[in-house]
């Protein structure tokens, strides 16, 4: 997995308190810790690269555990490699709707011609990661990511949301805010910050009913390593010739198409009318049908 920037969480208040964010760095760092610049509205920023090394340094000063990235290219801290779409429960309860949730999505994301990697990304959430191929800028991806979760709550308004949290009613957040430089989300594989030590997890989609939030965790990960092995790289090479301009273009699309069925459906033919009929000629007249040319 190619992502260079990375922002780090300790707890040492426990698990039930807020995180403390190691991330971006003022100052120098040591020279044996690798790290990247990134230019922002803000100015320089540093942080740390996504390196063995640089791990175990951030565990070791900061007694790190979770590890986060907002995923760019290799070589470019604006371009985005992989797409993120976050799904968030508010409590344990609400979790079997994570699956239909997620199910709705692939089949959205399907229809514009891209797959996704699902993660098992703590206690309850799921996360939709999708690679793209061609670098592009992060606005662009995040007003179709928007588009994309839109759709699902056209399709599913019972099961999924794109409203803040506090007025979640027991469905599900689909969250796409992470997909800007400087914001970030749980890396495949990191630890979270939860008492029993929950692993983000990669899985197959058709464990999706079987793998949920809560069941892999530090103390079993292994076992879970030993039987499937690793998931997300060979998921990611499956997908990684996708392409975020046919992506785009399929939305575009498909929502044109929606557009003139809509249209259509809403011509309604004029009311027909007809002359009295004179002695000498029996002849009507009506008045032209309209309709709409796109249909």
């Amino acid at each position: 997995m190619q992502v260079h920037e990375l922002v780090a969480a300790s707890f040492p208040g426990g698990p039930q308190k807020p995180p403390q964010w190691h991330g971006p760095f003022r100052g120098e760092l040591p020279e044996s810790i690798p790290h990247v610049d990134v230019i922002a509205a803000e100015g320089r920023r540093r942080y740390v690269a996504l390196r063995a090394n640089a791990l175990l340094w951030l565990c070791h000063r900061d007694e790190a555990i979770e590890f986060h990235s907002w995923t760019p290219t290799p070589h470019d801290a604006v371009r985005l490699r992989f797409a993120r779409i976050l799904l968030e429960t508010d409590s344990a309860a609400e979790i079997p709707a994570l699956t239909p949730a997620a199910t709705i999505l692939r089949e959205i994301l399907g229809e514009a011609g891209v797959g996704a990697i699902p993660l098992v990304s703590g206690a309850t959430g799921i996360a939709t990661w999708i690679p793209f191929a061609d670098a592009p800028e992060y606005p662009p991806v995040r007003a179709w990511l928007h588009e994309v979760c839109n759709e699902a709550v056209r399709r599913a308004p019972r099961i999924v949301t794109n409203e803040p949290n506090s007025h979640a009613g027991g469905r599900v957040h689909l969250h796409v805010g992470s997909n800007a430089p400087g914001r970030y989300s749980a890396l495949p594989y990191s630890l979270r910050g939860t008492p029993s030590l929950d692993v983000c997890t990669p899985i197959r989609w058709e464990e999706l009913a079987t793998v949920k939030p809560g069941v892999t965790t530090a103390a079993n990960f292994e076992a879970r390593w030993n039987a499937v092995g690793e998931i997300f790289g060979p998921q990611a090479e499956v997908l990684h010739a996708q392409r975020f301009a046919r992506a785009r273009t399929a939305t575009r699309t498909r929502n044109s198409a929606r557009s003139a069925i809509a249209s259509c459906s809403n011509v309604r033919p004029a009311m027909r009318t007809s002359t009295t009929p004179t002695p000498s000629r029996r002849a009507s007249t009506a008045a032209p049908i309209t309709r709409n040319s796109a249909c």
